[in-house]
């Protein structure tokens, strides 16, 4: 710890507000506590460098000790950050927990490995003065607030990776399309694994791809998204390893990045194909260098292929990229493997070998000669000049301008400096059969000289350009332009045309139409002034104001999407200065309205909107904004015509939720089962509808939705746990001890799951897996007295009296006033014949609840204990008081 994070003078401490009802924690104490260099963690692994620290903690390059080797360590912070909405310590617990388990299952060779261990500690933070390790601060103890007792420190252990992220290389400029699809394919791989899982990795961009430097191989990090297939409004919302989080809509808050994420998962609804989408707009970024965060450059990306922007880029690769950033579910690749084989289908033309007898001609854009070596200036890679990307890092390789010098890469079409077009005199080497060289202009005609003795720079005479050779053979297209026509080229040799102009191409010998102009210099004239014409035309002449408003209604709703709310009402109002009867733009004001909580807004934008074009979406609006107001008749009224023009289960499900708020149970449920009916298993109608049964004490009813939805959605462990709850009220404990084993498997590191697994076992008379399942939540929660007091009960029920009373003086050392214990402890003492401790116990039970104490021994005194000794029953459970 340096002296910069240790609080004293100089170092006033910030006070934030967190989350969950905490009180106000000084800023300068989640930085407190940090390792030192040379500092062991958990005795085994040795702290070696510092990286860095974000919102969820910091992390470490550490070195195992007993088997070598170095790990990145994450270690979690012990309060929740600055940011208001960031997640409970209970939720950071869990989703750290999460994380490690998805990275130890999905052992693949693009995917870092994990482990998680928790070590423990006693420290703690005075929210008032920041005084550290102390029970009572000495400046605060009158009238103080208590301070926050930390018990726990959590780590995460994983594979480090020595390299750059796909981002921090696409700065650089777009990299070679070999080396994209080849990574891309790495990617694809590995998300073939994690979907076989049932997993969502929900946040698959640039960053988050991490390139080794020694292997080359990429790395799919940050699981901290993942989820199983659930619905997030069911499930806790964690925070990743950039604190990349959506903003939230009206009513689902998302995970992902914006840009990458899909509609789908903007509008909180997630699956498998979502990761795709994300993998083709990281495609895109990396071969175009546009980036999708920015909402212009996003527009431009969904309104163009990625050959647009990147000539150099083959059709087979943009065909990939578009199908998978389709913004429709059913257009997108299947799977993962689907997305793979087309990337292995795409096979770059391979580099032509250097002809040494070949002599070349000095042409617009000059080439290194093909003995030339060119040194890559981002990892010193050396090349020969027929080369245009690195092969080893995929970076661009530069030459030299020959106007003005500028430094540019090889695949530049203008040049920085002087702003030449490379391109414009780029000349194809011409060569002869006997060796001579020439070359053909962009206009055609032939530029070497005339060599001694009449000969052209093609090797022919003056006597050989006679009529007789003017064969309708040699008057073929391709020879009259001075370019090969494809009679004369193989395919793979029309290919390399196609693909890499800049290499050299052998050609047939010239004849007498070389000549010849492929454009007449009248119609080139005609093209230039129609040029200059259609220029003069877009200066002078204003665009339609329709046009101008449909451009300005773009932009907003683009805007509005990203969450820039200020910036999409700009928009919006100028697009209804050009035309103010656009019923668009009034919706998209009225859902900015909605969202940012001015409802009277909203309300009138939407009727503005339904006096132009009456739609269903602008309904569910105005709807919406009745039911946030509370005027229910209103919201019901409005979605119910949404309803009658366009059926659909979310309109369905939105009038069950205003129902259900209204009271009104029995509509609430009509609503819900015509939501299931119209839609493809909506989640929230499902559980809804389960929930309201449950409400209703129709628990047959309940129990049956309940199951049918994990017959969809078997990996929902919110609804595995209120199915399992809901068999133990109906004391159907084999049903829910079935139902939390599914349920421990999915989340084996929940304690809560595996309390109702072991007390259902209990109730089954599975004594001994029942003691197995405590002692596995004893390793989750080792300072839980509860744990302790069931594991005695085992115990005791399994007659081992001595293991009994031990675990139930553990949970007292934790908890001396845990009136569960003492009870239990006496009456073990008593079915044991230790009637000093047991009356000893019964006193200290008296002074906390004389209730219990007159329930333990009846009333009866110390010297009547013994000769009704006998008579006790072990009917009198601990677990039956209340």
């Amino acid at each position: 710890m340096t002296d910069q994070e240790r609080p004293g003078e100089g170092h006033p401490a910030k006070e934030t507000l967190f989350q969950g009802g905490n009180p106000r924690i000084p800023t300068m104490q989640r930085r407190l506590k940090r390792h030192d260099i040379g500092e062991m963690i958990a005795d085994r692994y040795r702290v070696v460098d510092f990286l860095g620290e974000g919102g969820f903690g910091a992390v470490y390059r550490v070195e195992d000790t007993l088997i070598g080797g170095m790990l990145a360590c994450k270690e979690m912070d012990y309060v929740c950050g600055d940011d208001p909405n960031a997640p409970s310590r209970t939720e950071m617990v869990e989703g750290f927990r999460r994380e490690a388990k998805i990275l130890h299952e999905l052992r693949h060779t693009n995917i870092p490995r994990a482990i998680y261990i928790v070590t423990p500690v006693s420290i703690y933070f005075c929210p008032k003065c920041a005084q550290l390790d102390r029970p009572i601060c000495p400046s605060c103890e009158e009238g103080g607030p208590l301070p926050l007792h930390i018990t726990e420190r959590h780590y995460l252990l994983m594979d480090y990776i020595a390299g750059e992220t796909l981002e921090e290389r696409a700065q650089a400029g777009p990299l070679s399309e070999h080396q994209i699809v080849a990574w891309g394919i790495e990617i694809c791989d590995a998300l073939s694994l994690v979907h076989t899982r049932g997993l969502i990795h929900r946040d698959i961009k640039a960053e988050n791809i991490v390139i080794d430097e020694k292997t080359h191989r990429a790395f799919l990090v940050d699981f901290g998204a993942a989820r199983y297939d659930v619905d997030p409004r069911t499930s806790n919302a964690p925070i990743g390893k950039y604190q990349t989080r959506l903003l939230p809509s009206s009513h689902t808050a998302t995970l992902g990045t914006y840009g990458y994420a899909p509609p789908e998962q903007v509008a909180g609804k997630p699956e498998l194909r979502s990761d795709l989408y994300a993998l083709g707009m990281t495609l895109y970024r990396l071969a175009t260098g546009l980036d999708p965060r920015d909402p212009g450059e996003l527009l431009e990306m969904r309104n163009h292929p990625p050959k647009a922007f990147n000539p150099d880029l083959s059709d087979a690769f943009s065909k990939v990229v578009v199908k998978a950033t389709r913004e429709v579910l059913s257009e997108r690749f299947a799977s993962a493997a689907e997305m793979a084989s087309a990337l292995r289908e795409i096979v770059e033309p391979p580099p032509p070998e250097p002809r040494e007898e070949v002599a070349r001609q000095d042409v617009g854009v000059p080439l290194p000669p093909s003995g030339e070596q060119i040194v890559c200036r981002h990892c010193g890679t050396v090349h020969t000049g027929s080369a245009r990307y690195c092969q080893q890092c995929g970076f661009a390789l530069f030459r030299s301008c020959p106007h003005c010098g500028t430094v540019l890469p090889l695949t530049s079409r203008y040049c920085t400096g002087c702003r030449a077009d490379m391109l414009s005199d780029r000349t194809l080497q011409i060569y002869s059969a006997r060796g001579g060289s020439g070359r053909i202009t962009p206009g055609g005609r032939s530029s070497g000289p005339m060599a001694p003795g009449g000969r052209t720079p093609g090797g022919l005479t003056p006597a050989a350009l006679t009529p007789a050779s003017l064969t309708p053979a040699a008057l073929t297209p391709g020879r009259l332009s001075g370019r090969p026509s494809s009679g004369h080229l193989s395919a793979g040799a029309r290919r390399r045309i196609t693909s890499d102009p800049l290499q050299p191409l052998t050609l047939p010998p010239l004849s007498l139409e070389e000549d010849a102009p492929t454009i007449p210099f009248l119609l080139k004239v005609l093209l230039f002034l129609a040029a200059a014409l259609g220029v003069v035309w877009i200066l002078l002449v204003p665009l339609h104001p329709d046009r101008i408003a449909s451009r300005h209604l773009r932009k907003g709703i683009a805007l509005k999407e990203a969450g820039r709310y200020a910036r999409a009402e700009e928009e919006l109002r100028k697009a209804l200065e050009g035309n103010l009867t656009r019923a668009e733009a009034y919706e998209a004001l009225g859902y900015i309205k909605l969202d940012t909580g001015a409802f009277d807004d909203a309300i009138s934008n939407f009727q503005e909107a339904l006096l132009n074009a009456p739609r269903a979406s602008t309904y569910v609006g105005l709807g919406k904004a009745y039911f946030e107001k509370g005027e229910f008749s209103n919201a019901v009224a409005k979605l119910r015509e949404a309803l009658r023009l366009e059926p659909n289960a979310e309109i369905a499900e939105l009038l069950g939720d205003v129902h259900q708020a209204e009271g009104k149970i029995d509509q609430a449920i009509e609503y819900y089962r015509q939501a299931i009916s119209l839609g493809n298993a909506p989640r929230n109608a499902m559980i809804q509808l389960a929930s309201l049964y449950e409400r209703k004490g129709w628990r047959i009813f309940a129990r049956k939705a309940y199951e049918d939805y994990l017959e969809v959605y078997p990996t929902d462990i919110t609804v595995h746990r209120s199915l399992g709850r809901l068999l133990f009220e109906m004391e159907d404990y084999a049903a829910a001890a079935e139902v939390f084993q599914r349920a421990s498997a999915l989340a084996p590191f929940d304690p809560e799951l595996k309390r109702f697994l072991a007390k259902a076992e209990f109730q089954l008379g599975r004594y001994e897996e029942a003691l197995a399942t405590w002692q596995d939540i004893r390793e989750l929660a080792p300072r839980d007295p509860e744990v302790y007091l069931n594991l005695g009960l085992c115990y005791r029920t399994m007659n081992d009296y001595d293991r009994a009373i031990e675990h139930f003086l553990q949970a007292l050392r934790l908890d001396p006033t845990y009136e569960r214990a003492l009870f239990a402890v006496g009456l073990t003492y008593r079915l044991r014949g230790d009637l000093s401790e047991a009356w000893d116990a019964y006193r200290k039970l008296k002074a906390l609840n004389p209730r219990s104490a007159t329930l333990l021994f009846d009333g009866l005194s110390g010297r009547e204990i013994g000769k009704r000794k006998e008579r006790m029953s072990v009917q009198a459970d601990p677990s039956s008081y209340r």
